[in-house]
């Protein structure tokens, strides 16, 4: 009975050493990939909000252009473009730090050749009238990350055809 008391101890003590071991490992394996794991999050983190500043100024450019693009009128005053844009800016940050630019451009044809927007075209046809705005900003990540510049400059372009 002794004997068997004393291998029973032995083998719940080796069982006991064994899952301080795999601890351990488990323990020195997350102390490894914690790292890659927190860079990947943060990346990702950065990832989407280059990507929602991406398309948040591509759609203040549609905004804008589209504004320009009601008269002719509108399509030569850059102040309303430029509030256009800014009011379709929904993020703070970018509405302060955007630059916009908005040029009239005119076509004979379906966008054939670009002309004069004070020339006429064959048959004195008067050309078609198009808005093309630009709004870019400047996206700095969260984190520096090797490789990669400080500053990434994102833009937003639309071309809207402008009603007579």
């Amino acid at each position: 009975m002794k004997i068997w008391l004393s291998k029973l101890f032995s083998l719940a003590q080796a069982g006991a050493d064994q899952k301080r071991r795999q601890r351990g490992a488990a323990l020195a394996e997350l102390a490894v990939i914690s790292p890659l794991l927190m860079f990947t999050m943060l990346g990702g983190i950065d990832f989407a909000r280059l990507y929602h500043d991406a398309i948040a100024l591509d759609a203040a450019a549609h905004a804008g252009a589209k504004w320009g693009a009601h008269s002719p009128e509108n399509g030569e005053n850059f102040t309303g473009i430029q509030s256009a844009v800014t009011a379709n800016l929904s993020d703070a940050h970018l509405a302060q730090e955007v630059e916009v630019n908005a040029d009239p451009k005119c076509y004979c044809g379906v966008k054939e050749t670009e002309v004069d927007c004070d020339a006429t075209c064959g048959a004195g046809n008067d050309p078609s009238r198009y808005i093309y705005v630009t709004v870019t900003a400047n996206f700095e990540p969260l984190f520096d990350y090797p490789g990669f510049p400080e500053t990434i400059l994102l833009d937003g372009e639309a071309e809207v055809r402008v009603t007579d």
